[in-house]
C-alpha cells in the first residue's frame, strides 16, 4: 500500500516542474557532498544530448530516447545513508524514471509496426490494462496499476515523425479512433461516396470488423468527416423533391435554385 501511494504521488508533476525538481535536487549542497563522497551513483537510460524540458523524448528506429538526462537518470544511494528528505526524493526520481522507461518500452514493442511504417492502419489498440499485465509479467515483483499508466501517458509529449510535438497518447488510440483510421483510408481510396451503411459493409468484408452503421457514423464524426450527402454535394431525394416543390410554388420559378439529379428534372 505504501509503495502504491509513493508511486501515485510522484507521477503527478508535469514535465517542466519535474525537470526543475531534478535540477534543484542535484544542485543541493547535501547531494553534492554525497556525490563527492561516493555515496550516490548515477546511471542513465538512453537519452539525447539536447535538453528541452517541455518534451519527453522521441522514438528512434522504434526505440524510445529521452530528450535530456533529467528524465533518464537513476540514483543508487548507499544503504548506510539516513532515510531523510533527500533520500526519499532520490528514490522518487529513480522510481518515476524507471517506470516511465519501462512503460515506453512496452508501448514501443506493441506499436513497432506503426513506428517503422508510419501507417495509421498499423496502430494497435493497447488498453492500459494490457500495459499493466505486460509490465507485471516482464518485471515480476514490481507493482503498477492503470492509474500510473494514465499519468505517464496523459501529460507527456514527444517528437513525432515531422519534428512536431504530439501527445504520447496518440500511440494508444481508442477503438473509435482506431476504427476511424480505417474509415479515413476507405474514403481516401474507392469508397468516397459511400454512406455509413456501405462503409459498415466494406469494413465487415475487407477488415472483418462487424460494426453497425450507427457506430460507423459516430467514428466518422469523431474523425471530423462529414456524412456522404455533404461529401458528394447531394441531398436525399425525398428532401430534394419536397424542397424543390416548395421553391417552385413560392417563387413561381420552374426550376429549383440548385442543380437537380436527372430523375428529378423530368
Amino acid at each position: 500500500m505504501l509503495k502504491h501511494l509513493l508511486a501515485t504521488r510522484f507521477m503527478k508533476l508535469d514535465l517542466k516542474k519535474y525537470h526543475r525538481l531534478v535540477e534543484e535536487t542535484e544542485a543541493s549542497e547535501e547531494f553534492q557532498a554525497w556525490r563527492k563522497a561516493g555515496l550516490v551513483q548515477e546511471t542513465h537510460f538512453p537519452h539525447l544530448t539536447h535538453c528541452l524540458p517541455s518534451l519527453l523524448g522521441q522514438f528512434v528506429e522504434g526505440t524510445f530516447r529521452f530528450r535530456c538526462r533529467h528524465f533518464a537518470v537513476t540514483y543508487r544511494a548507499d544503504p548506510s545513508l539516513p532515510p531523510g528528505s533527500l533520500w526519499h526524493r532520490l528514490r522518487h526520481i529513480t522510481q518515476r524514471n524507471q517506470i516511465t522507461t519501462r512503460i515506453l518500452e512496452i508501448i514501443g514493442d506493441r506499436q513497432g509496426p506503426y513506428l517503422q511504417s508510419h501507417d495509421p492502419l498499423a496502430l494497435n489498440i493497447v488498453p492500459y490494462k494490457e500495459i499493466k499485465t505486460l509490465y507485471q509479467h516482464r518485471w515480476q515483483g514490481e507493482y503498477i496499476d492503470e492509474s500510473i499508466v494514465s499519468r505517464v501517458v496523459r501529460q507527456r509529449v514527444l517528437f513525432d515523425f515531422n519534428d512536431k510535438p504530439c501527445p504520447l497518447k496518440e500511440l494508444l488510440p481508442s477503438r473509435s479512433r482506431w476504427l476511424g483510421n480505417r474509415i479515413v483510408r476507405l474514403l481516401e481510396t474507392d469508397c468516397a461516396e459511400m454512406t455509413d451503411i456501405g462503409l459498415a459493409i466494406v469494413l465487415a468484408i475487407r477488415y472483418n470488423l462487424p460494426v453497425t452503421s450507427r457506430h460507423v457514423g459516430y467514428c466518422r464524426a469523431r474523425m471530423g468527416l462529414p456524412p456522404s450527402r455533404v461529401r458528394t454535394g447531394n441531398v436525399p431525394g425525398v428532401i430534394r423533391r419536397i424542397f424543390s416543390g416548395i421553391c417552385c410554388h413560392s417563387t413561381g420559378s420552374p426550376s429549383p435554385p440548385y442543380p437537380m439529379r436527372p430523375e428529378f428534372t423530368r
